[in-house]
């Protein structure tokens, strides 16, 4: 199947930016205008997964603090902090890129 070429109008103005998410643990770009509906898409999903990470580190603190947790309870959540962590330092990495 061929592709069918876009007009230059069509992609003026797009620019290539990494987003803070990964598929097959390698980095995803998107092409997009500058504020455009992916644009604002992609700001959504990392204002999402620093919302999730604010969750997980509140209720950590509730898991961890209890004594009646297990060993295999604070491996859980300590993997969950892991995944908020890497998160997290994923924006940082793509914000530090933009910011260049």
């Amino acid at each position: 199947m061929s592709r069918v070429p876009r007009r230059r109008s069509e992609t003026a103005g797009a620019v290539a930016r990494r987003v803070s998410w990964r598929e097959d643990g390698r980095p995803v770009h998107i092409i997009a205008e500058p504020g455009g509906h992916l644009e604002r898409v992609a700001s959504e999903v990392e204002r999402q997964q620093i919302a999730n990470a604010r969750a997980v580190i509140e209720l950590a603190g509730y898991a961890l603090d209890s004594p009646l947790n297990t060993i295999d309870e604070a491996i859980f959540v300590i993997e969950r902090l892991r995944e908020c962590a890497s998160e997290l330092l994923d924006i940082i990495d793509v914000r530090a890129e933009g910011a260049k």
